[in-house]
């Protein structure tokens, strides 16, 4: 994402979903008030122009690091400690798991949901999380998630959200038996070409 003081938050947020969940974390707002300029709602909120575009830059780096192409449970544990201090920058907490004194596993708690409409504002969301194939069966997971869920117990917090690839076969019943519930779905089409049966075209403005 290009990140310019002159372009709007409506612009900076249609570009990049990491940019509206770093507005809510400063109460930016983005949608009424998206119309301005970064650089004047900065100075709105009383803001330093640069460490929000610093916030911004590492928010996006984070979600870059969050969608490569791999599988989280099976990622070496090593390869996501530098991911893991992007994310802790742009304002996430994180959960070590040890086994007879070797780290084993980690889980992530982001501030927010990347979809919020599938869970209340300003609820945390459960990011990046991993387990040592070796340590798999000892309840090292499950630990993690139960530390996090008191973890946003103790905070006050009421919901909390995770989402996965339906097409990993180790998390969909991993984090069903850990009590969380579909609250929607995403479905994705490829476009390979105009609908059968749809000769014109609309015109997108």
């Amino acid at each position: 994402m290009n990140m310019t003081a002159e372009k709007t938050v409506r612009e900076l947020a249609l570009e990049n979903t990491t940019a509206t969940r770093v507005f809510e974390k400063l109460g930016i707002d983005y949608c009424c008030g998206g119309n301005k300029s970064l650089e004047e709602a900065c100075r709105t909120s009383n803001l330093l122009i640069d460490q929000v575009i610093d916030s911004l830059e590492m928010a996006e780096q984070a979600e870059h690091a969050a969608q490569k192409d791999r599988n989280w449970q099976t990622a070496p544990l090593a390869d996501l400690i530098a991911e893991h201090r992007a994310l802790r920058e742009a304002g996430a907490v994180h959960l070590l798991a040890t086994l007879d004194g070797h780290d084993v596993g980690l889980l992530t708690i982001e501030p927010t949901s990347p979809v919020p409409r599938l869970c209340p504002d300003g609820q945390p969301y459960i990011g990046p999380t991993a387990t040592l194939p070796g340590a798999r069966g000892q309840g090292v997971g499950h630990a993690l998630v139960d530390t996090a869920l008191t973890w946003a117990h103790d905070h006050g917090y009421q919901w909390v959200s995770v989402d996965f690839d339906t097409a990993n076969p180790l998390s969909r019943p991993f984090w069903l038996h850990a009590g969380f519930r579909p609250a929607g779905y995403g479905v994705l089409r490829l476009i390979d070409g105009r609908p059968a049966g749809q000769p014109g075209s609309a015109g997108g403005h």
